[in-house]
């Protein structure tokens, strides 16, 4: 199955602020994907040597085709809020000294204030 990264983002005037309003939501929307196994990863995208906060978002997606993952980014709260917009490529992975087959990996906290947030399970 093809595999895609979402290059997602802020739409100009938006605030850092609005964007962490909305990012709890973000986040859990990000863990139902990963849970339906569209999501191979995701995670904010920073100036090389800034602390500031991030400069855009990214995530990859296995889908059947381009189509399949606009349907995904779309439903993404940040883009249905107008709060960013996104591009989206198609990759291929073709070496990894890092992934094994079938590996998952969370490596989230568990507070929502937490930048490495992650839900607890149900």
């Amino acid at each position: 199955m093809p595999l895609f990264w979402v290059y997602s983002t802020t739409v100009n005037g938006v605030a850092h602020e609005d964007l962490m309003a909305a990012r709890k939501e973000h986040l859990l929307w990000q863990f139902e994907n990963q849970a339906s196994d569209k999501l191979l990863g995701a995670g904010p995208v920073f100036e090389p040597d800034s602390d500031g906060p991030p400069v855009a978002g990214m995530y990859f997606l296995v889908c059947a085709d381009a189509a399949e993952a606009a349907a995904h980014a779309d439903t993404d709260p940040f883009h249905i809020k107008g709060l960013r917009e996104y591009k989206i490529m198609r990759w291929s992975l073709n070496e990894s000294s890092f992934l094994g087959v079938g590996l998952k990996v969370v490596l989230n906290g568990n507070e929502a204030d937490d930048p490495h947030y992650h839900p607890p399970a149900d």
